[in-house]
């Protein structure tokens, strides 16, 4: 009976042994520097992890690529880390970097999002510079560019601030923000919230779920469209804005605060009229939300 005792009792030491046995993090960061000139482009396409780009005024790209793996052992996370497919290149005035784990790429979504490798992707470039950017699922933010914008990711949110150029983005599932923006916006989510401020221009801005704020810091200067599927739409324009307004919502109410004819139904309502002699015009539509149109 003793020896059954001492048996157990081993058993349960060992068990609370390979309890103690805790994962830590390891960090790794590999740094690449490049020789550009004003006008290139930057290219992004990774599987996971975030991105963040902002401007030197130097003529040069700096990337710094951190990886963090949290296991038990440092013999597993250099096994994850030679699966992960890194390429950072230049190719005449574009930089390229490339970025996916090999070992479970092909793996169903719910595998590669717990991962125990975090990728966190931190570009510098000069500030007259393009960015086109591909992600199967990461937040992203881009700040200081005057170039055109362009990428999508499949989850995460977006953040844009002081832009220049056309600026054409899309998540399937996050949150949209922009501020300070020169141009053109187009933005799309499936489902998330759309935030826009100080725009400068004109925008198409579309989410299948969730809220659109928009506040124009000058007039809408060409045609402009805001689409909720579920949600509300609020505009922000200045008093002495000119352009023609077109709103609608399925279910819903619409106020305004400038002298535009509202039709009114038990569910629905809808409005149009031009502001300030007409202009350009702004298109606001929900299927199931409150639009709202104010002065500022």
């Amino acid at each position: 009976m003793l020896h059954a005792h001492l048996l157990i009792w081993g058993f349960l030491v060992w068990l609370v042994s390979l309890g103690q046995v805790q994962a830590q993090e390891i960090t790794d960061v590999v740094k690449r520097a490049f020789k550009v000139w004003s006008g290139g482009r930057l290219s992004v396409e990774i599987d996971r992890g975030s991105l963040e780009v902002v401007t030197t005024s130097e003529s040069m790209v700096y990337v710094e690529v951190i990886r963090i793996v949290d296991v038990a052992r440092t013999e597993e996370a250099q096994r994850l880390l030679q699966h992960h497919r890194l390429d950072l290149r230049q190719e005449d005035n574009q930089v390229v970097i490339t970025s996916a784990l090999t070992d479970d790429r092909d793996g169903p979504f719910w595998r590669r999002r717990r991962s125990p490798v975090q990728v966190r992707i931190r570009v510098r470039v000069p500030q007259r510079f393009a960015v086109s950017f591909s992600s199967d699922a990461g937040n992203i933010e881009i700040r200081d560019v005057e170039g055109t914008v362009m990428g999508q990711t499949g989850a995460g949110n977006i953040s844009l601030h002081n832009l220049r150029g056309t600026v054409e983005i899309k998540t399937g599932a996050g949150n949209l923000e922009a501020h300070n923006l020169e141009g053109y916006l187009r933005a799309e989510t499936g489902a998330g919230n759309i935030t826009a401020k100080g725009l400068m221009g004109g925008a198409e801005l579309n989410t299948g779920a969730g809220n659109i704020t928009v506040e124009w810091a000058a007039a809408p200067t060409k045609d402009s469209r805001c689409r909720s599927g579920a949600g509300n739409v609020t505009i922000y324009v200045g008093s002495n804005a000119a352009f023609t307004l077109r709103a609608s919502t399925g279910i819903g109410s619409i106020s305004t605060d400038f002298a535009v004819h509202v039709d009114r139904s038990w569910i629905s309502a809808s409005a149009h009229g031009e502001v300030n002699g007409g202009g350009p015009t702004l298109q606001v539509e929900t299927g199931l939300g409150n639009i709202a149109v104010r002065r500022v």
